[in-house]
C-alpha cells in the first residue's frame, strides 16, 4: 500500500504537530502554493484546492481501499515511521490520520 499523495493533505497537518521546524516548513508549502500570503490558508488547504482543481480523488476509498483497510495497515506503517518524526506516532493519531485520508476529510 502508498501513502503518497492520497494522504498528503492530513499528513501535512499531522506532522505540524507544533514542532517549530515543521510548521515553518508548512508556512513555505502554502506560500508555494500561493495560499500563504498574509491569510489563513494552510499548505494543507492550498493541496486540497490544488487536488480540486486537477479532479483528482479525494481519499484512499477512491483507490479502493477497504475501510477494515486501516486496521491492517497500522503495523507497517508504524514500523516505517523515523525515529525523527516531528510528531510522536501512536495507533490512535495515525488511526484518525487513516480515517481521515480513507474519507477524503481533514485530520481532526
Amino acid at each position: 500500500m502508498r501513502f503518497t499523495h492520497e494522504t498528503l493533505p492530513q499528513r501535512v497537518v499531522f506532522a505540524a504537530g507544533g514542532s517549530p521546524s515543521a510548521v515553518a516548513a508548512e508556512a513555505r508549502i502554502a506560500q508555494a502554493l500561493g495560499t500563504g500570503h498574509g491569510t489563513t490558508r494552510t499548505a494543507s488547504a492550498g493541496l486540497a484546492a490544488l487536488r480540486e482543481v486537477l479532479g483528482a480523488p479525494r481519499a484512499l476509498r477512491d483507490y479502493g481501499m477497504p475501510e477494515e483497510g486501516i486496521a491492517k495497515a497500522l503495523e507497517p506503517i508504524i514500523k516505517a515511521i523515523p525515529a525523527g518524526n516531528p510528531t510522536p506516532v501512536t495507533h490512535a493519531n495515525l488511526t484518525r490520520l487513516l480515517q481521515a485520508a480513507w474519507a477524503g476529510e481533514p485530520i481532526s
